[in-house]
């Protein structure tokens, strides 16, 4: 009868197909909590990596600092809950199977969620400093969720269940066995399948709140890039998955029966309440396979627009006009005649031509001399140049990025290279 109650009175439908839970609990909870019916809003910063000091040197001839931000999560359209939905649903073909829909969003009032982005890259003689601070928007007219619990319950308890506790959520939860009970079957309250449908897909955006960079003003551009190239619904697959694999894992699995046992030391008629919680150890958080892959999967795309962003403020840069230098040679001194070195040595000249050749000349595998040259002595077999760095890394909230080398590629591809060629007696030009 609590099910029928509930069917009747919260999750009847109007002629839109929305649910009047919307009205009667989820807008003024909303409301209260963010001022705004349906939305949900966490004000302030939610992560925040920052480099305060940056001490090795080829990291200090670009920035002093470097600050990464997260803030302001909103989430609106919350009160969009509709029709079908169910709550709870036995299965026909099992017993301890409970389906659970709900679906969210319609075209006129989409479920939106955005979240701001900072990127600071500082220092007085920073020549990439720059401050940009962006709303990232992600908006689906349509989102269903899908989910499968498996849930088994004392019923021995639950038939002697006092009604004066109904209304008491631990009691409830109490009744479900923790999964270290038993050993040769399954028992608990566990995650059986998860999967989040969008049948209009995801459409992203972002908007500039302050930018030191012109440019962002177009940043959509790129997100409109990266969503046409399927990164965007590559990322909601990569999310998914993640988000699956956590809530079937030891870990959540370990927080599910950890909230059990505390919920029968708070129930008025459970024979453990107001005791002492035991020092049980439950399972750690582990990063899985899809959880580094979803990350790496996130943040190259992420630190190639970081890229760009600096990169395009370095465009900006106004590049001083080159330098004369004069020389002053005393008297008496007499200097070397680039274009005829014959005083130096009498083969000098025969020598550097030589080297010329060879350099830019062809060799029996069709490449340049040059190339033949760093292929011997510096390249590896794929013909990369990899170059160690020492680095401390960036440490900041938890998390730690280093660098630990370099690598350049591209140098194998020369086509044309005549260097230390005399185009005056104190002159060598250089074309590559």
């Amino acid at each position: 009868w609590v099910m029928d109650i509930i069917e009747d009175q919260l999750l009847s439908s109007n002629d839109e197909g929305l649910l009047a839970i919307n009205d009667m609990l989820i807008a003024p909870l909303t409301k209260s909590q963010s001022g705004v019916e349906g939305t949900l809003k966490l004000n302030g910063t939610l992560l925040d990596l920052n480099k305060e000091e940056v001490t090795l040197d080829i990291w200090k001839a670009f920035a002093d600092n470097l600050r990464l931000t997260l803030s302001d999560l909103s989430i609106s359209g919350l009160d969009t809950l509709r029709s079908p939905i169910k709550l709870l649903e036995p299965r026909s073909s099992s017993a301890h199977l409970l389906e659970n829909q709900l679906s969210l969003g319609t075209t006129d009032r989409p479920l939106d969620f955005s979240v701001q982005f900072g990127i600071q890259v500082g220092g007085a003689t920073s020549p990439l400093a720059t401050d940009n601070i962006m709303d990232l928007q992600l908006s689906m007219p349509s989102m269903e969720i899908l989910a499968v619990l498996f849930a088994t319950v004392h019923e021995s308890r639950l038939m002697k269940f006092p009604l004066k506790d109904a209304l008491n959520f631990s009691c409830w939860l109490s009744k479900i066995p923790v999964s270290t009970e038993s050993s040769t079957i399954d028992v608990g309250l566990a995650m059986h399948y998860l999967d989040v449908l969008f049948d209009e897909g995801i459409m992203a955006k972002t908007k500039c709140t302050t930018c030191s960079n012109s440019w962002l003003q177009d940043l959509n551009s790129i997100v409109e890039f990266l969503d046409g190239n399927k990164f965007i619904s590559g990322l909601k697959s990569k999310a998914l998955a993640i988000a699956s694999d956590l809530l079937q894992g030891d870990w959540m699995q370990g927080v599910v029966d950890k909230q059990i046992t505390s919920a029968s030391r708070r129930c008025p008629h459970d024979i453990s309440f107001g005791s002492v919680v035991s020092d049980q150890t439950y399972p750690k958080f582990k990063g899985t396979r899809d959880l580094v892959d979803g990350i790496l999967y996130a943040g190259f795309p992420l630190v190639q627009v970081i890229a760009v962003i600096i990169a395009q403020k370095h465009s900006s840069l106004e590049i001083a006009p080159p330098v004369d230098m004069e020389l002053e040679v005393p008297d008496g001194v007499n200097l070397i005649d680039l274009a005829d070195m014959s005083s130096v040595a009498g083969w000098a000249d025969m020598a550097l031509e030589e080297v010329r050749n060879y350099l830019g000349g062809t060799t029996e595998s069709s490449d340049l001399g040059i190339t033949s040259m760093l292929q011997s002595f510096a390249l590896d077999s794929n013909g990369l140049l990899n170059i160690p760095i020492e680095d401390e890394g960036f440490d900041a909230g938890g998390v730690k990025l280093s660098l630990f080398g370099v690598t350049m590629v591209g140098l194998d591809s020369f086509t044309f290279f005549d260097v230390l060629k005399a185009s005056g007696p104190n002159t060598f030009g250089n074309s590559v």
